[in-house]
């Protein structure tokens, strides 16, 4: 339905249309109702803060449903930028629930007392205010956060900068092609690790990627390259393999750029690994099906599932974690997205389980440190 009333408007999507509706009432709603409270005689004032709750409450619902729709779309955003709008999602929700609530003991308040004045609805009258005033803060934090997103970070308004570009800050090159000396892995100054495998890197098993903890790591290799004009890193896979880059992250966006189409099996992005049986996933397999998992030693949870049509062709893979949010992307879009509370930091790298050959060309890690938020 929002989005067959979105195509008659030339906006992106409607969230930027329905959030001032639950901004406005609430807002008045409160207003209303602490008059209501002082000037008791005046029945009009106690419906009409009530109505207002209501129509607020309504319209902070679609917002939260529009802003979920209007996420989904945006596709590829920096580390930062997601981070910041995952913490506007869980703060809306924190909207709805709270006035929600407090709508629907208003009503129940407003019905007890119709007909007689009861001394006692005073105080819980008095309590549903004291938390409707909380509640402004509440709103004040979302809209905060909203109004940042799109001022300050220009979502939906302007193209967000590329998640792809190799920093420009370099500071520590850790290991350089054996073919021309230049340098295929970087860290920046904000921890992000970026590396482009040249053809011929046969050591990077081991130097940039590690097998996990417990693990060896025999089931993959690096094949040789016939030219010195190919390009990627062709990795052989027979079996399950856990591979690490170097540190421990949090929040993080994990992407790489690949060509499957030689290999059968599963490929995933791995984070918060705490050892080779316990991590979150993005997971990827031929048949074009995305989960985002985790893995356990007694069990697995899929947080959320999709399907895509694969291109026979290199594509980028991306998963972002961000406070309870995880979304997994194909070519910069979203395709599948979940929810969960967040897991203590860990490693991150990639996942393999299968046969044949994987050509690796980029893989590129940005931890979210902290929320750039002015």
């Amino acid at each position: 339905m929002l989005e067959l009333i979105r195509t008659y408007t030339s906006l992106p999507n409607l969230h930027p249309a329905l959030i001032h509706f639950p901004i406005a009432f609430l807002t008045v709603a409160v207003l209303l109702d602490t008059l209501s409270l002082i000037l008791r005689r005046i029945i009009w004032l106690d419906r009409a803060s009530v109505l207002t709750y209501l129509i607020g409450a309504l319209g902070a619902g679609l917002a939260y449903l529009s802003g979920n729709q209007a996420e989904d779309s945006l596709g590829a955003l920096p580390a930062a930028t997601q981070a910041l709008l995952s913490e506007h999602a869980d703060w809306g929700l924190n909207t709805l629930l709270l006035f929600g609530i407090l709508t629907l003991v208003r009503m129940s308040l407003a019905w007890i007392g119709r007909n007689r004045t009861i001394k006692y609805l005073f105080a819980f009258r008095s309590l549903v205010l004291a938390a409707a005033f909380f509640g402004q803060w509440v709103l004040f934090q979302t809209a905060d956060r909203g109004g940042a997103l799109v001022y300050q970070k220009g979502v939906a308004v302007a193209m967000p900068a590329s998640t792809t570009n190799l920093p420009v800050n370099k500071t520590k090159e850790t290991l350089k092609s054996a073919n021309n000396g230049r340098e295929s892995l970087v860290i920046s100054n904000d921890g992000t690790i970026s590396w482009r495998p040249q053809s011929n890197e046969v050591s990077a098993l081991g130097k940039v990627l590690q097998p996990a903890p417990d693990t060896t790591g025999q089931a993959v290799g690096v094949i040789t390259p016939k030219s010195s004009d190919d390009s990627g890193l062709s990795l052989e896979v027979s079996g399950r393999s856990l591979l690490l880059l170097p540190g421990s992250f949090g929040d993080l966006t994990l992407e790489a750029e690949l060509d499957i189409t030689q290999y059968k099996g599963i490929f995933g992005l791995a984070h918060h690994v705490k050892d080779a049986s316990t991590y979150m996933v993005l997971e990827l397999n031929n048949e074009g099906q995305l989960a985002l998992a985790i893995s356990g030693p007694d069990r697995r949870q899929i947080l959320g599932q999709s399907f895509k049509n694969i291109p026979n062709r290199a594509i980028k893979i991306a998963v972002s974690a961000t406070g309870s949010h995880y979304k997994g992307l194909i070519d910069d879009s979203v395709v599948v997205h979940g929810h969960r509370k967040s897991l203590p930091p860990g490693g991150a790298g990639i996942f393999m389980e299968g046969s044949g050959v994987i050509k690796l060309f980029a893989l590129k890690l940005t931890p979210v440190r902290e929320i750039e938020h002015d």
